[in-house]
């Protein structure tokens, strides 16, 4: 994600040279200000005036250069921030399933709520980063123009100042990187303490071990890299605060004890450097936000990964009237030191309008077998037809625009519930399904902390049904659900989408109903064990 991407787009660079036009601008008239009080002080004896309009003319440049500066960066860094997350939302949106379950739930929420938020911010500093830094640089420059002889004790000085800060920098960004990678462990904790809740309030045992060997360790790294990088940055302001007012020594007051330069030049100095020490200490606050941006910006750069196929949202989802799988292998990925693991040939026919259960022992293969008919998983090898014709290398796409499924890990769109409400034939499942309570009458839904796993399984089914697509995966829907909603799911609702010519897909265990399929494949070590057709 290149920042001279984000910044340079034709109509933000307009912006962005609008910005610094006019930061340059205000510091120039800036200077031009301090020079006529620098001779209105040193030359008032000699009877000289003050130049009151050409003084009047640099305030009013300098007041709408700096405000046109700030509204400009204001609406630069607003669009940048936009800008980013957009882009690593589409990012994520379009990973690989497979890759996204490899990075993991809390790597990722730790790039959205840290890693975005800290690029964002550096990304919004840097165009005032760049005024700031246009000032000082045109400020150090008026006082080379003014006197080459005393900028060498500034320059000087300026040396050995920027020496020490680099150093300080390039360590508080070491610092920094290894606290953000802290952060990512902490944010897996974190998932820990509450996904874990049951099983930690079953072990006081494992309680203590978590707090004691896994989470207080960490905390207590984390604060120390945290505590280096405050004594890091807080050394830092110090040192450019001696820095400065040595500038202000070597410049104004060591030239007067030794008569050197008359009293306007070292005036002049003297007024300039204290202007400067504004926008200098503003570059050093600015440190290390820009530092940690910095660092936020590499790991954001690192999380390119493959991106799926594009696809428009408009385009109409293809009639099935049957789906074939020809010896179809996944296999997983893996590292380099790990036993491959993979599942197939798969060799499997199905029928639209008919229903088809998938069963077999945990580790079987079910759900990663429910995976790849979704197209959530790409197959290594195989092929897939849909209608007798093979769909080629885009065949996991292809499976996405014809497939809804519930897997075991659903989540619930509430804003696809709301719209849902809205159909007749699904306000009567909503009703049938006991959910007529937890929509509100705007067709929002209560929130999900407040439903059960079954409620939200319901919701989710109402989604579903909203998707209107010619295939249906449920991986282990009715777990969750009382005896008469089970019936209610077997006997009538999976009938119901059959008689719709839908092709319905059922990982279950639920052998009372297992006379409700039309066929039944049976799972055993990643393979098919057997396909049983039932007769009715």
């Amino acid at each position: 994600m290149p920042v001279r991407i984000l910044l340079l787009r034709r109509e933000r660079a307009l912006f962005l040279a609008l910005c610094v036009f006019a930061g340059l601008a205000s510091s120039c008239a800036v200077i031009v200000a301090i020079r006529e009080i620098a001779f209105a002080l040193t030359d008032r004896v000699a009877g000289q005036h003050f130049a009151w309009p050409v003084f009047i003319a640099a305030l009013v440049v300098t007041v709408l250069g700096g405000l046109c500066s700030q509204v400009t960066l204001s609406h630069i860094g607003a669009r940048i921030m936009h800008d980013l997350r957009s882009q690593v939302v589409a990012r994520i949106m379009h990973l690989p399933y497979e890759t996204h379950e490899r990075l993991g739930a809390s790597h990722m929420h730790a790039i959205l709520s840290e890693d975005v938020a800290k690029a964002s911010s550096a990304l919004g500093t840097l165009p005032s980063f760049v005024v700031c830094a246009g000032l000082v640089a045109f400020g150090f420059g008026y006082l080379l123009l003014l006197s080459p002889v005393h900028f060498v004790g500034v320059a000087a000085v300026l040396l050995v100042g920027m020496s020490v800060a680099r150093y300080a920098s390039a360590r508080l960004g070491r610092t920094l990187r290894e606290a953000r990678t802290d952060e990512d462990e902490m944010q897996g904790l974190y998932r820990a303490l509450i996904e874990g809740a049951k099983e930690f309030r079953l072990s006081a045992g494992r309680r203590q071990r978590f707090i004691e060997s896994t989470f207080a360790p960490l905390s207590l790294r984390l604060a120390s890299r945290k505590r280096a990088s405050g004594i890091l940055w807080g050394a830092t302001v110090q040192w450019n605060n001696f820095v400065f007012f040595m500038l202000l020594a070597m410049a104004a007051v060591l030239p007067n004890q030794l008569s050197l330069g008359n009293a306007s030049t070292l005036t002049t100095y003297a007024l300039v450097l204290l202007l400067l020490r504004g926008p200098m200490m503003a570059l050093m606050e600015m440190v290390p936000t820009l530092v940690a941006g910095k660092v936020a910006l590499e790991r954001l750069a690192r999380f390119e990964q493959p991106r799926l196929p594009s696809e428009r949202a408009d385009v109409t989802e293809p009639t099935v009237r049957s789906l074939a799988l020809r010896a179809l292998r996944f296999r997983y990925p893996v590292d380099a030191d790990e036993q491959p693991v993979s599942i197939g040939p798969i060799d499997l026919q199905l029928t639209a309008g008919k229903i088809v259960f998938v069963t077999g022992g945990n580790g079987s293969g079910k759900t990663t077998l429910a995976k790849l008919l979704s197209g959530l998983y790409a197959a290594s090898e195989g092929s897939v037809l849909l209608n007798d014709v093979a769909l080629g290398l885009d065949s996991a796409l292809m499976l996405r625009r014809c497939v809804s499924a519930i897997h075991s890990d659903f989540f619930v769109m509430p804003f696809e519930t709301a719209a849902s409400a809205r159909s007749p034939m699904l306000s009567q499942w909503i009703q049938l399904l006991g959910l007529e309570d937890k929509l509100s009458a705007a067709g929002g839904w209560q929130s999900a902390p407040r439903l059960s796993q079954g409620q939200r399984k319901r919701l989710a089914l109402v989604n579903l049904l909203a998707d209107d697509k010619p295939v249906c995966i449920f991986d282990e829907w009715a777990a969750d659900q009382d005896r008469s909603r089970r019936e209610l799911f077997y006997r009538r609702f999976l009938p119901e989408l059959a008689a719709m010519k839908k092709l319905v897909i059922v990982v279950t265990h639920d052998s009372d109903y297992f006379d409700v399929a039309d066929t039944i494949v049976h799972m055993k070590d990643m393979q098919i064990s057997f396909v049983k057709e039932n007769e009715k």
